[in-house]
């Protein structure tokens, strides 16, 4: 029941029909036993199941003879479970007997995304009637294991299987795309009548008496084409939906026992409380028109309600997201009433009460990050085998109880790694004030060899104006092997992504679109070269950094002046300078504009508090104080090189090293450190009048300038040290550690250069080839699911690249303390946190890559930088831990 507004008039329009159903005349039923309505049905509905008056009081049942009898054991609450079915039944139509047809199952179409296949499928729901269908099939399934098999049901909007399937802006909403990345086969399906882009049934044409029953009857189909597929464990079955999805989950697993595991978004409450007793929407032909013709739209009258739904389920586990604030709908009480009604079936009757969980997350209607990872969770504890009982002893080959500070163990007293698998595990608290980048927790690299792993928790700024990653971990290995660089589209219009950055496991980039009538869009990466237009913040032409704060994703917007590029000027000349925060779809919430901006510079998050800088003079620099208000705070000054006056100078890419905010200036080359009340300037790097970039290697800030094409480096004495020029380039724009190498991207020739020490450099690859342009560059980067993105002007083109394997963790690592295990197996690595799975690379043959290293095992220090926090209970394995190994070891948080 998402998309209010939609839904409503298609509600009205439905009421002011005439129902189909028979008998909508007929005297709403008294009390007691519920007459049969006449129908037409395609099947007659059942004989009279008991009415009962308290629905809430579920420990019950009423005996053939009228009597009330305990429900003591589980065969007793089969009978109250019938009870509840044929009562359903009574509104949405008999359930038709499953069909032997075969499934005759086509493929029309085929997509190889990074973790998964994308097959869009046809296959036979009855006699006359095809469903379309999208298959996620995560590549390397097929072997000795099994996966499990997931329906993913979506919401009312119009896309319908496509929204959980990834192929449109509502990334909250992606949950099989989600899925499938965790290694999951997903099947995403559409829903009778509301998404008839392509599935056009008329339920009411085959005798259904209810559009949800014909749903019910697909989405056991759904389970049939699940259990029929090789890389399916076919007792292994779950089911995912939200809103209109939500609760046809539910109805789902009541009519079918093959389901294992529900999870159900803002899909229900008692129907009293559903839109305070009006329950019209319930029956629109949409839904179940008997609630009309043979109920009377009374909410005391319909012979089921959620409590039982709910409660027949058990003992099978259900999961359920029900925000706060979701009135009028599924107002949040009668959720609770639900749960409160279900628990005592799945404590007293079955011993289950930890199957049945709900969380109340501060949200409207929607499915939010935080809950859609415990959700995959819960599906993951309840549908994958867990193991052998964990033996926490075997294969542990080094262990340290706490690490205050970094700390490294020579290669000879290291355990050797070799080609084999292995894990690591910790317990780990990351400094909460954000005045550090955390760094990485644990590594063993030998950066001349590119050989060995890291366990990272990522923050990057500065890259060029935005700050792509904040608090994501990452486990990468490495044997000197890199991927060639992939094209991933054009997103929208673009000349170029002008800025990117990483939130809730999704890919952003902001673009610079400068043709008449065009604006700068933010677009997400769906795999491939698909990219999802996210909408328009506003006018300008470009949306010129990104940073994620208090959980969301911020963006600014500006008005490029192309000539920097040697480019014609845009027709657009609508000025930015403004902050947005992203709502999801298309949503932007305006949070104020920077005084004096035309474009907005850098952006990032620095103790707790957000802060952005002017792309262009005059020089501004602000702090975000809540809704649109924004306080100036100092800028630096220095001495203009053509009037000798005293001038200020503009702070553009910023970013956080050794506890203080770093900025380079487009104003004369040097790099400034704020210090709460003003700016400290550490100098003048060559004779550059340009300092692009910043990226922390190996705990030190190095910084990309224009126009000496060289990258330099802050050395602990506080001096700059000359790293070296990248090939014959004139700038260094982004700059990004990558899985232990420092990548940068250059200006004109629009390239890549790897670090290789001292003052060497090593071209990778030329990214943009335009012809007949001046300049071509390659501008911001971003580290998304194991792999670096670079972006590139005039192209607009956005590439990737890997250096050897990762597995990573889009989402911010919440502060406080967390269980993270890192397993390298066979065939993949996995990085679970708090004892879940979290992320895994897709399936690879690891056996040759050999990681054995001259390099020193560092505790809390490595490619990254120092780790800003402590650790505890560090072990390695030379064994890949299993899931109750994991489960285990996150049990005991330090200190307890």
């Amino acid at each position: 029941m998402k998309n209010r507004l939609k839904t409503c008039l298609l509600f009205l329009a439905a009421l002011a029909a005439p129902s189909r159903a028979e008998g909508a005349d007929d005297p709403l039923p008294a009390r007691g036993v519920l007459p049969v309505a006449r129908t037409s049905s395609r099947m007659p509905l059942l004989p009279d199941p008991p009415w009962y008056e308290d629905r809430k009081d579920l420990l019950w049942f009423k005996a053939s003879d009228g009597s009330r009898k305990p429900v003591m054991n589980p065969a007793d609450w089969q009978t109250r479970a019938s009870h509840i079915r044929a009562s359903m039944e009574q509104v949405m139509g008999r359930l038709p007997p499953a069909t032997d047809l075969p499934l005759d199952t086509k493929v029309d179409a085929t997509d190889e995304l990074e973790h998964y296949s994308r097959r869009h499928v046809t296959f036979v729901a009855e006699k006359g009637d095809r469903i379309p269908g999208w298959l996620l099939v995560p590549h390397g399934a097929g072997g000795k294991e099994r996966l499990p098999g997931i329906v993913c049901l979506p919401g009312s909007s119009a896309p319908g299987k496509n929204t959980p399937a990834g192929l449109t802006s509502a990334a909250g909403m992606a949950y099989a795309h989600e899925l499938a990345c965790r290694g999951h086969v997903c099947l995403a399906l559409d829903y009778p009548i509301l998404h008839a882009a392509e599935y056009k049934t008329d339920p009411y044409a085959l005798g259904y008496e209810s559009a949800t029953m014909k749903g019910i009857v697909n989405h056991r189909r759904g389970v049939d084409l699940l259990r029929s597929l090789p890389e399916v464990d076919p007792e292994a079955i779950g089911v995912i939906g939200h809103s209109l999805g939500g609760h046809n989950a539910l109805f789902l697993a009541v009519f079918d026992p093959r389901v294992k595991a529900v999870v159900s978004s803002c899909g229900f409450n008692v129907f009293a409380k559903h839109n305070k007793g009006d329950v019209r929407a319930w029956s629109s032909r949409y839904y179940m028109p008997r609630i009309r013709s043979a109920h009377g739209d009374d909410p005391a009258k319909i012979p089921f309600d959620f409590t039982e739904v709910l409660a027949a389920i058990a003992p099978r586990p259900v999961f359920a997201n029900a925000p706060l604030h979701d009135a009028p709908d599924f107002e949040v009480s009668g959720v609770k009433d639900c749960f409160n009604a279900a628990l005592p079936v799945y404590q007293k009757v079955f011993g289950a009460g930890d199957g049945l969980v709900v969380r109340h997350p501060d949200a409207g209607h929607s499915f939010p990050a935080a809950e859609r990872q415990a959700a995959y969770a819960f599906l993951e504890r309840h549908l994958k085998p867990r193991g052998a009982p964990a033996e926490l002893e075997k294969g542990l080959v080094a262990k340290w109880p706490a690490v205050a500070k970094p700390r490294d163990i020579p290669a000879a007293e290291s355990p050797a790694l070799g080609h084999g698998d292995f894990s690591l595990s910790m317990w780990a608290r990351a400094g909460e004030s954000g005045d550090h980048p955390a760094g990485d927790l644990i590594s063993q690299y030998d950066p001349k060899a590119r050989r060995g792993f890291h366990l990272t928790l990522k923050s990057n700024a500065g890259l060029a104006s935005s700050q792509p990653n904040f608090r994501h971990l990452q486990f990468g290995i490495d044997d000197g092997r890199t991927s060639r660089w992939m094209d991933r589209g054009r997103p929208g219009k673009a000349l170029l992504a002008f800025s990117m950055a990483v939130h809730e496991g999704d890919l952003y980039a902001g673009t610079c679109e400068p043709g008449k009538g065009e604006s700068g869009r933010v677009y997400r990466h769906a795999g491939g070269q698909a990219w999802i237009d996210c909408g328009a913040p506003d006018k300008a032409n470009s949306v010129t950094s990104m940073a994620v704060f208090a959980g969301k994703l911020h963006v600014g917007t500006g008005k490029y002046r192309l000539a920097g590029s040697s480019l014609p000027e845009s027709e657009n000349t609508n000025p930015g300078g403004r902050i947005f925060r992203y709502e999801g779809g298309t949503r932007w919430v305006d949070c104020g504009t920077l005084p004096g901006a035309e474009a907005v510079g850098g952006m990032l998050e620095f103790r707790g508090r957000l802060h952005a800088s002017s792309l262009y003079k005059p020089a501004g620099f602000f702090r975000h104080e809540g809704g649109d208000r924004w306080t100036s705070l100092p800028v630096p000054s220095g001495i203009d090189a053509k009037t000798g006056l005293k001038v200020p100078k503009r702070v553009v890419p910023l970013a956080v090293h050794e506890g203080r905010i770093h900025a380079g200036s487009y104003d004369g080359g040097h790099v400034y450190r704020f210090d709460e009340t003003g700016w400290t300037d550490l100098g003048r790097l060559g004779e550059n009048t340009q300092t692009y970039s910043f990226a922390r290697h190996l705990g030190q800030l190095h910084v990309g300038t224009w126009p000496s094409g060289r990258v330099y480096r802050l050395e602990g004495s506080g001096k700059w040290e000359d790293a070296g020029r990248l090939g014959e380039e004139l700038e260094v724009m982004g700059m990004s550690v990558h899985n232990g190498r420092l990548i940068a991207g250059t200006l004109p020739m629009g390239e890549t250069h790897q670090y290789e020490g001292g003052t060497t450099w090593k071209k990778l690859a030329r990214l943009d080839f335009t012809p007949d342009v001046k300049y071509r560059r390659v501008w911001a980067m971003a580290e998304h699911d194991g792999q670096l993105f670079a972006s590139t002007l005039p192209s607009g083109k956005v590439f990737s690249f890997s250096a050897g394997r990762q597995a990573a963790r889009g989402h911010e690592l919440a502060p406080g303390w967390h269980h993270v295990a890192a397993v390298k197996k066979a065939t993949r690595l996995e990085l679970h946190v708090d004892g879940e799975l979290a992320a895994q690379t897709p399936a690879f043959d690891s056996a040759g890559w050999i990681l054995d290293s001259a390099a020193p095992l560092r505790l809390g220090a490595g490619a990254n930088g120092p780790f800003d926090g402590e650790l505890a209970d560090v072990r390695i394995y030379k064994r890949a831990l299993g899931a109750n190994d994991i489960a285990a070891l996150s049990l005991t948080k330090p200190g307890k």
